[in-house]
């Protein structure tokens, strides 16, 4: 048995399904292969981050002069940062949220959650979508930067890159429920029988 993680300490315990490819266990591997990309991505972001702040800080109370283009590349990768550090929130199940209903049956609460994840889903759908002709739009009316060599759709295009994993993500989180509140399903009823 394989333990994979909704999240909040609830574990869903899947049959080995290396050879058999379920479509369950495939996106947990992709999605895992994807948070340790995002980890390093946003290791590599962080670095540059402060490697730029200390230039600029270095620059102004030292040498008195202030690098014109750290400000906008701080802002680029501040939104870089937080667009790619969705996913790794996700996946945790770290949302904020605001429970107005809590079951205490683990079988109500899995099928409560199971919904909240497709409502969810449903709007990072709607995200991707926005996303993407926004992107469109600013590709095909293009902005600089002003103090720097690129083009504005550079920094947006995270938001749809964003919101696909996103959907990937959600869609896994929704799977593994819906097969856990399954698998109670189907001990309920060999209960039943017995």
């Amino acid at each position: 048995m394989n333990s994979g993680s909704i999240g909040k300490g609830v574990h869903l315990m899947l049959p080995d399904t290396k050879g058999d490819g379920s479509m369950l266990r495939i996106l947990i591997d992709v999605n895992n292969k994807i948070q340790k990309a995002l980890q390093a991505i946003l290791i590599v972001i962080a670095s540059v981050l402060l490697a730029v702040n200390i230039a600029q800080i270095i620059g102004r109370n030292v040498f008195f002069y202030s690098l014109p283009w750290s400000e906008q590349l701080s802002t680029a990768l501040f939104i870089w940062s937080i667009f790619l550090g969705i996913h790794l929130v996700v996946q945790e199940d770290g949302e904020l949220k605001i429970e107005v209903l809590h079951f205490k049956s683990l079988k109500k609460q899995l099928l409560l959650e199971a919904i909240q994840d497709a409502f969810s889903l449903v709007m990072i759908v709607i995200f991707l979508i926005s996303s993407i002709l926004f992107l469109q739009n600013s590709i095909q009316f293009p902005q600089k930067v002003s103090s720097l060599p690129i083009d504005m759709s550079v920094i947006y295009s995270v938001m749809p890159v964003s919101f696909f994993l996103l959907t990937l993500q959600k869609f896994a989180n929704l799977l593994e429920r819906l097969e856990k509140w399954r698998t109670f399903e189907k001990s309920d009823n060999q209960e039943v029988r017995k």
